[in-house]
């Protein structure tokens, strides 16, 4: 059986016939202090940037559907002179300063109407 031997000269100790700062060259590293404390502050930060952003949002939906009312649009592309049918139309919430003068509110009302020009998916 092989012993292992420390021998201390001129202040630095050699292991296994290699000094010191070799022998711990070819141990495994640990990463330094300073990254777990560095991940820790990035993932704080990533969390308050995703509660700000969320925050955000919903204020921003709130104060849109509080200013809004429903109205009939065209569910998708149609061409000039074309019968409205239920398919074509669906309701939506939109800001009350940004509909047109005679926007429709009922789709009852808009039903077996004929476009006069092609109307777009989404357009009043």
């Amino acid at each position: 059986m092989a012993t292992f031997t420390v021998a201390v000269q001129r202040g630095a100790s050699y292991v296994f016939g290699m000094s010191e700062r070799a022998f711990r060259s070819t141990l495994p590293r640990s990463k330094p202090r300073f990254f777990h404390a560095r991940l820790a502050r990035r993932c704080l930060a990533a969390a308050c940037v995703a509660i700000a952003a969320w925050l955000a949002f919903s204020t921003l939906d709130s104060a849109a559907v509080e200013g809004a009312t429903s109205v009939v649009v065209v569910a998708a592309n149609v061409p000039a002179g074309t019968a409205l049918s239920e398919d074509d139309l669906i309701v939506e919430a939109r800001p009350i300063d940004n509909q047109p003068t005679g926007a429709m509110v009922d789709p009852n009302d808009a039903i077996g109407s004929t476009t006069s020009h092609p109307s777009r998916a989404a357009k009043f």
